[in-house]
């Protein structure tokens, strides 16, 4: 099932106590791209960038980061009735934005409108798309071998929260069983995933490894049949 969207972080979201042995940070505005996509062009309009579908609300953390996406990319982002089940599959198959080369969802809490991404959705998205990135830990109702079958790769933000749940694992010493969703509900951990998302898309786009993909076996099978 699809996961509560376009909720928003209350004020009372908790922090991680413990220092990040291994934090995220947002790469510099301005910083210079070593690997621009080979089809960007910056200085003309966003119609002759490659595009990339962000799933979700806007970045809240990290628009250093999304505005360095931006220079090299045309990212668009459908609004929330647009992300329903049936007017999204309606949008992939009247192959409303194109032939996008990336997805990205940032947030656990917006997003996931269109339910899960099996077959039926899977099978509409265009050649053209090489990865999808998602927040989150886990990679319940995505079918991640069927994207690595047709040459996605499927990142999630497992990385993203892993204090956060060291620290509610040390905090409540056994007593609840815990997972990183819980942990995952942290200030830190929502800088997180945005920031490892938009990494992910980079790192693949530019013919990079990315951070947290888990479904490259079944790509590579893909390879060797091909």
């Amino acid at each position: 099932m699809a996961e509560p969207y376009n909720t928003p972080i209350p004020g009372s979201t908790p922090r991680s106590g413990s220092p990040v042995s291994h934090p995220i940070h947002p790469l510099p505005l301005g910083h210079p791209n070593p690997h621009p996509h080979p089809h960007a062009n910056n200085a003309s309009t966003t119609a002759s960038k490659p595009r990339i579908l962000h799933l979700g609300d806007p970045i809240r953390f990290n628009k250093t980061t999304h505005d360095l996406l931006s220079l090299n990319y045309d990212i668009i982002r459908p609004p929330t009735p647009e992300r329903q089940r049936r007017a999204f599959t309606q949008a992939l198959q009247g192959r409303k934005w194109g032939d996008f080369e990336a997805i990205f969802r940032p947030s656990r809490h917006s997003g996931g409108e269109m339910d899960d991404w099996d077959d039926e959705l899977i099978g509409l998205l265009p050649p053209s798309v090489k990865v999808f990135a998602n927040a989150g830990a886990g990679f319940d109702g995505v079918n991640t071998r069927l994207l690595g079958e047709r040459g996605i790769v499927y990142c999630n933000g497992g990385p993203a929260c892993a204090d956060s749940v060291a620290d509610l694992a040390v905090a409540d010493q056994g007593r609840a069983m815990l997972t990183c969703h819980n942990g995952g509900d942290t200030v830190e951990a929502h800088a997180g995933f945005e920031e490892l998302s938009m990494r992910n898309v980079m790192a693949v786009l530019e013919g990079e490894e990315p951070s947290s993909a888990v479904n490259l076996a079944y790509l590579k099978k893909k390879k060797k049949k091909d």
